[in-house]
């Protein structure tokens, strides 16, 4: 059984992604949500895409 700290290291490229795309989707509903879209869904869509 590994450690936190070995099991970060060894999936960094994987969780730096998943970060990225999860604050870009979070931004992009943001947007959404500010700019009250009829079908805003598409733009959370986009940005993880």
């Amino acid at each position: 059984m590994s450690s936190l700290p070995e099991a970060i290291s060894k999936h960094k490229g994987k969780i730096r992604l998943s970060v990225r795309i999860t604050v870009s989707a979070l931004a992009a509903y943001a947007v959404n949500t500010w700019l009250q879209l009829p079908q805003g869904y598409w733009i959370a869509f986009t940005a993880i895409v």
